[in-house]
């Protein structure tokens, strides 16, 4: 580890960045250490001392002494501490996020299919999303729960926060089965593995446990330049506080609920059709 390295936690501004994400989330802590994955989870972070003491604790604990890389929860809950028993009947909610990443080593895949996603979003009426450099081999899409108002569908928040994570799945699957041909060479968009119950993510800002990249917050018009040394911590000077802040705007990505559940619905009839028409072809 570099000196920069050993020192990125000890940031005060990056301790507050990670820390207002973590807000109602189940924080965890991941270091790869020797080939293998190490990692605690299950800890509730509400001050950059907790943060602080608790990446200390860890870091200590692992043998060799290895900067890990902070994750929270994609789901919210309630009561953070009684999840191992309770689970997700304490999820408060969720939010969307689309994980894309290279087969080939490069960000060419990934930036193209990011940029299809912000095509087929715009054409459907969305606007509001967020990315970051996953801090190895991709991006992440990012749609807080906040930008879904739940007003033009038939879905109430009771049923949203309950739908996780079929619903995720299903928006998942509908952006990736109308993005065309050019947007998913050399990537891989993970529907089965990426959604499932306590799913951890990595924090803009924290740091990879691989790479030592930062998971680095952009904005769309940085794509086109962007290389990984980009993500470098010791090239993270400014942080972009308007990206952390945003949790949800004007505009409603209830457009994007709407797409897929007429989609689902065309894809449903049209498997029911093939059905019949096979049984009544078997029976003649």
């Amino acid at each position: 580890m570099t000196v920069v390295q050993t020192h990125y936690y000890h940031n005060a501004e990056i301790l507050r960045a990670l820390v207002q994400q973590m807000e109602g989330r189940e924080g965890a802590f991941l270091a790869h250490i020797q080939g293998e994955s190490v990692c605690k989870r299950s800890f509730v972070i509400r001050t950059e001392n907790d943060l602080q003491s608790a990446l200390n604790s860890f870091s200590l604990s692992v043998k060799p002494l290895s900067l890990p890389a902070v994750l929270s929860s994609v789901e919210s809950y309630r009561d953070i501490h009684k999840l191992d028993q309770l689970g997700v009947t304490l999820r408060t909610d969720w939010d969307f996020i689309i994980d894309v990443d290279s087969t080939d080593g490069t960000l060419k895949g990934p930036t193209e299919c990011v940029k299809g996603i912000a095509h087929l979003l715009s054409k459907i009426g969305f606007n509001s999303f967020k990315i970051k450099f996953s801090g190895m081999k991709g991006f992440h899409v990012i749609i807080p729960s906040g930008c879904f108002k739940l007003t033009k569908t038939i879905i109430d928040k009771a049923k949203w926060v309950q739908s996780y994570p079929s619903l995720p799945k299903l928006l998942a699957a509908f952006i990736q089965a109308h993005l065309p041909k050019k947007a998913l060479e050399n990537v891989k968009i993970d529907i089965a593995n990426f959604y499932t119950p306590r799913r951890l993510v990595r924090l803009a800002y924290s740091m990879h446990d691989e790479s030592r990249l930062v998971s680095l917050p952009l904005q769309m018009s940085d794509l086109a330049d962007f290389h990984p040394e980009n993500a470098r911590p010791d090239n993270v000077r400014k942080l972009d506080w308007d990206w952390l802040g945003f949790k949800g705007g004007a505009e409603n990505a209830d457009v994007l609920l709407e797409a897929a559940f007429e989609w689902k619905s065309y894809v449903d009839k049209a498997i029911e059709k093939r059905e019949h028409e096979h049984k009544i072809s078997k029976g003649k």
